[in-house]
């Protein structure tokens, strides 16, 4: 960071497990990626990608011909000992059910939160045996309720707030357009 001139990046990018620069590659950090840690500025960005692309790439799980690893090996490999733990109490014991794993299964069952440690390893399992992952489900914010759901939900909250003693009253129901 210091030789391309942006130090001031080095806390934000360590908090969010972009720790270790044989890790920085680029097949592992994105311009998204500094997007959602906080690198606002495009030209910073655009630096930090350039200075990535000259870093080795974070070579696919298997690709150097050799046996498998054991997942604790595997994950030694990307430096991430840290989860060997979590990986193996989860079920992901050997190296085909960890070629599965999608990112939701990542942040939510194996508790990788720091998104460099996560990228790490979706660029290790970059080789898989399927095609389309399983959609994320969409955020609540962008929820579409029907306005005929609405008229459904409001008809049961009155139904409840008149027949039921310490129900909500229809005063305390909050409704939002959709």
């Amino acid at each position: 960071l210091e030789s391309i001139g942006l130090q001031q990046y080095e806390s934000k990018l360590l908090l969010n497990g972009f720790d270790d620069v044989r890790f920085l590659g680029c097949n592992v950090m994105e311009d998204q990626d500094l997007r959602d840690i906080g690198i606002g500025d495009p030209q910073h960005r655009r630096k930090l990608l350039q200075a990535a692309r000259s870093l080795p790439k974070l070579k696919p799980l298997g690709c150097d011909g050799n046996s498998q690893p054991s997942v604790p090996a595997w994950l030694d490999s990307l430096g991430l000992q840290d989860y060997i733990q979590s990986f193996l109490s989860s079920g992901y014991s050997s190296i085909d059910t960890v070629k599965n794993l999608w990112e939701l299964e990542i942040v939510n069952v194996l508790k990788v939160n720091l998104l460099g440690h996560r990228k790490r390893i979706i660029a290790s399992l970059a080789d898989r045996p399927y095609e389309e992952p399983p959609a994320k489900p969409p955020r609540f914010s962008q929820l579409r309720v029907s306005p005929w759901l609405c008229s459904l939900q409001l008809s049961a909250a009155c139904s409840a707030a008149a027949f039921c003693p310490g129900s909500p009253s229809l005063s305390s129901l909050s409704f939002k357009e959709p």
